[in-house]
């Protein structure tokens, strides 16, 4: 999955509050790693990556805790907020 792939699904299902976090990741992994997917799981954001191994767990782990507290649909401070059962990470303004 390359970079407007992942930034076009995250956008599409949560906002555009998480796309500088996308373009961390890909500025981060450069072509030593592939994403295989990104998505929205209990309101974080989520790569997974091929190959596996601890420091990009480690990196990864830090992006999805920067996800938690930042609204993935304007990029505001955000925090978890339950939307119709559903897990997501909104500012004020979005969780309504």
């Amino acid at each position: 999955m390359d970079r407007l792939e992942a930034r076009r699904w995250i956008e599409e299902t949560c906002g555009e509050g998480w796309l500088h976090l996308v373009d961390s990741v890909y500025d981060h992994i450069g072509e030593k790693y592939e994403v295989t997917s990104v998505y929205q799981k209990w309101g974080a954001l989520r790569f997974d990556i091929s190959p596996w191994d601890d420091e990009i767990d480690s990196f990864l782990e830090s992006i999805s805790d920067k996800s938690l507290t930042t609204c993935e649909v304007c990029g505001a401070n955000g925090k978890e907020s339950r939307i119709n059962d559903w897990v997501h990470t909104r500012c004020e303004s979005h969780h309504k």
